[in-house]
């Protein structure tokens, strides 16, 4: 649906044939309509584009004639660029551009009539669209203005009995705000002066755009510096600065910026700028401090493990995102770091209106490590609650890898989901002694984690070689163990009194 902006009035009757009969006509409508964009997008202009605007008018009958004046502010940035004909209609068209205003050198007018060219009959046109206009904003627009059109002047001829002119004797306006050049500064999404977790939270949220019906913009020369770079405004604000690398789409890359310039600030707020329309409240909405592990694991937890290939020791973080969108019965929970990393940092977004997660791992101190314990970066928690309690393997999308220097490469990789093994065949818990006991030798483990009901890593064997673990200093709980080796994960909970 387009956008449509309309106006009712009731209008004045002046007689042009020689007999007025009674009239009794409901108040008509006069809509302005966008037709480059639709939607909320159609409340901007965009520097460097045209845009086009139907004109119509409704609850009129046997028209053949409308005349009005057009006028907008901001002459200087937006200019009249040309007309069209609309169907059956427009054959008599005469605009007059550029009428002088008295003490407004920034303000335009263009009077405009346009009809079927006949005299009134009962065989002319109901509502019809008066015409189509297109102008132009130059890229010198200053960002953030607003343009505002009015329309004034109103005459409409029809035939009802008789030859009838109506004046309409009203002024309405309409607004759109000006999309211009925008600074960037690589890796503060939500554009408030730091780079932070909030920010892998804001690419999170924009990870589709632009969309089919919105438009996003490259940077010129861009890089991830940490400098303003500037870029014009998307048509969804917002994402103008979730795309920290500036290639014109917002992807897991985004996260890498992040990470290479975490902790970085500025003094330009943009925040300042745009808390009149709403860009606040819309990024304001998505935070969520991904840092804290805010869930609980349960008996319906499966735990997944998101491996890696041991070779990609160069990297210094990794990034993807992780769709059970397709499966209403498997729910994204959380997550928790994994053991690649020395000295990780794990930010992840669930979506639950889209049952995905996007989420970032790094090393803190930007450090490639030089032996990996193993290949697992993280871990995945969902909740199982199909019938079987079992879980299709799932494959990490736009998966990437990134070094100190911001090069970036794809990862490819699968992950696998964990069978629910019993305890008693292969663990068993001494709790006298406060020892882990790996009882099927069979099964060689390489690393054992215990995690606490809050997702928390509470302790980590890793290179598990043995077959007894010690677990004695541990508070009374609930905890979760996940033992795994380079082909199988397997889990397990057990209460220590």
């Amino acid at each position: 649906m387009k956008n449509k902006i309309s106006l009712k009035f009731v209008p004045l009757f002046v007689l042009t044939a020689t007999v007025l009969t009674s009239l009794n006509l409901v108040s008509q409508v006069i809509t302005f309509e966008r037709t480059d964009v639709e939607g909320k997008k159609a409340d901007f202009v965009t520097a460097t584009y045209s845009f086009g605007i139907d004109i119509k008018i409704e609850d009129i009958e046997n028209c053949s004639n409308v005349a009005f004046e057009l006028s907008h502010n901001l002459a200087q940035f937006v200019r009249f660029s040309e007309y069209k004909n609309a169907e059956n209609w427009g054959q008599g068209v005469t605009i007059v551009v550029d009428v002088p205003v008295d003490n407004q050198p920034d303000r335009a007018i263009l009077a405009i009539q346009a009809g079927t060219g006949f005299p009134a009959d009962a065989n002319s046109p109901n509502n019809p669209k008066i015409i189509h206009l297109e102008f132009v904003v130059a890229p010198s627009a200053i960002h953030n203005q607003i343009l505002e059109f009015s329309i004034s002047k109103v005459r409409a001829t029809l035939f009802k009995d008789s030859v009838v002119e109506l004046i309409i004797p009203t002024v309405f306006r309409i607004p759109y705000r000006i999309h211009s050049y925008v600074d960037v500064w690589p890796g503060d999404a939500d554009c408030n002066g730091e780079v932070d977790a909030y920010d892998f939270d804001i690419v999170s949220l924009y990870l589709t755009e632009p969309t089919d019906k919105s438009r996003g913009f490259k940077r010129e020369s861009a890089s991830i510096l940490w400098q303003p770079q500037i870029c014009i405004a998307w048509d969804t604000l917002a994402a103008t600065y979730a795309d920290c690398d500036g290639n014109g789409i917002v992807t897991t890359s985004d996260f890498a910026v992040i990470a290479l310039n975490y902790g970085r600030k500025h003094n330009s707020n943009c925040n300042t700028a745009f808390s009149s329309i709403g860009f606040i409240d819309e990024v304001t909405e998505t935070k969520t401090n991904s840092m804290q592990n805010n869930f609980e694991i349960t008996e319906n937890t499966i735990t997944i493990p998101i491996n890696i290939d041991l070779s990609e020791n160069t990297v210094i973080g990794a990034a993807g995102i992780i769709d059970y969108s397709l499966e209403p019965n498997v729910k994204i929970i959380g997550m928790s770091a994994g053991e690649f990393f020395d000295n990780s940092s794990l930010h992840y977004f669930i979506n639950p209106k889209t049952n995905k997660a996007s989420f970032c791992i790094r090393n803190s101190d930007n450090q490639t490590q030089s032996e990996p314990k193993n290949n697992i970066i993280a871990y995945l928690h969902i909740e199982d609650n199909s019938a079987t309690n079992t879980t299709k393997d799932k494959t990490v999308s736009d998966f990437i890898g990134f070094d100190a220097l911001g090069n970036i490469k794809k990862l490819n990789q699968s992950y696998t989901s964990i069978p629910l093994i019993s305890s008693d065949i292969i663990f068993t818990v001494n709790y006298d002694a406060g020892k882990i006991l790996v009882k099927n030798q069979n099964i060689e483990i390489e690393n054992i984690k215990i995690l606490n009901i809050l997702g928390n890593t509470v302790a980590d064997f890793s290179f598990a070689r043995h077959n007894i673990y010690d677990i004695g200093s541990l508070p009374t709980g609930v905890y979760f163990v996940i033992a795994t080796n380079q082909k199988e994960t397997f889990r397990t909970k057990f209460f220590k009194p």
